[in-house]
């Protein structure tokens, strides 16, 4: 995993089968959300991408640029991905 600048948000919760796991910058730029899960399944549906792009949009990071795959979790769930995001001007300027 990328180390990152961690970022307190209390205004989001778990959403029943999903839980925040972290969220912060990478070095690059780009904003990180990584979500805990049951089953590897679940992460990789569209229902995890849209919360994740959920999340980012509060910290105005909503362009997708990225989802690593589904790594094994260590903690409370047996499975973990890490979905990268951008701002919009970040993604204009890559043209």
């Amino acid at each position: 995993m990328t180390n990152l600048i961690h970022v307190e948000d209390d205004d989001v919760k778990p959403v029943g089968q999903y839980e925040i796991i972290d969220t912060g910058w990478r070095t690059d730029g780009l904003f990180v959300v990584i979500l805990g899960a049951e089953g590897r399944a679940l992460l990789e549906s569209s229902d995890a991408h849209n919360y994740a792009r959920m999340v980012a949009g509060r910290r105005r990071h909503g362009i997708p640029v990225t989802a690593e795959q589904v790594e094994s979790g260590n903690g409370k769930f047996p499975y973990q991905r890490m979905f990268c995001f951008s701002r919009a001007e970040q993604k204009a300027g890559r043209a």
